[in-house]
């Protein structure tokens, strides 16, 4: 899925930072065309929470620091807890087969003998 999206936002060549660039901001003007401006919110994490509350119609949380949850260290630790999921995933309909396997043997063993 990521090789997916990394393909169309490079004109499928990972390396082309150029047409990242470009698609990156020929969608931002697709959404700005598509969304009226009362309705749109052109937001960065840094700003905080007054802009996004303000936009929601909603009270600023007080004494609740603005959760940071998208820093390098946290998306790190969720790839490799997505590749051991995975990983597990194979191992797990690996083995399950070889169990089946094994019992469907040990029961014909039996029958037979």
């Amino acid at each position: 899925m990521m090789t997916t999206i990394a393909n169309h936002w490079t004109d499928n060549d990972i390396n082309n930072t150029e047409a990242l660039r470009r698609n990156y901001l020929k969608h931002y003007d697709e959404v700005r065309s598509k969304v009226p401006k009362d309705r749109l919110l052109e937001f960065q994490a840094q700003d905080g929470w007054e802009p996004l509350c303000g936009f929601l119609g909603k009270p600023v949380p007080k004494d609740e620091p603005y959760p940071w949850v998208n820093e390098g260290n946290w998306l790190v630790k969720a790839h490799v807890f997505i590749y051991w999921y995975r990983l597990w995933g194979c191992v797990r309909m690996y083995f399950a087969g070889g169990v089946l396997a094994a019992a469907v043997g040990v029961g014909v063993w039996r029958m037979s003998g």
